[in-house]
């Protein structure tokens, strides 16, 4: 099990992160790894067309259920995708989203 300060690799099966072809080094992870435990992360590390990601664990000491890890991954633009997703670049200050297409 990690301590703080480890780089820790996350890989889930099923997942389909490779098939974003996003490389998503600097996203937020929300990481569910330990069954009731949620923690949030950095994304240390990512290459666009893997399934696999590091981040620094802080977390302090737990066991890692890794058979039970979910996580997702958010503050990337590149992840606006559907109607109601947004982005916003603290350093530009933008705000990126898609609304809704009203029809009348």
């Amino acid at each position: 099990n990690p301590t703080n300060g480890k780089t820790c690799t996350i890989e889930n099966e099923g997942s389909d992160l490779a098939g974003t072809g996003v490389n998503m080094t600097d996203a937020v992870a929300v990481l569910n790894i330990g069954k009731w435990n949620t923690f949030v992360a950095k994304v240390k590390h990512h290459e666009a067309g893997d399934n696999k990601f590091t981040y620094e664990h802080t977390f302090g000491s737990f066991k890692i259920e890794h058979e039970l890890s979910r996580y997702f991954l958010e503050d990337k633009v590149e992840l606006v995708d559907i109607p109601e997703e947004w982005h916003f670049d603290k350093n530009t200050n933008v705000l990126t989203f898609i609304p809704l297409l009203m029809l009348t």
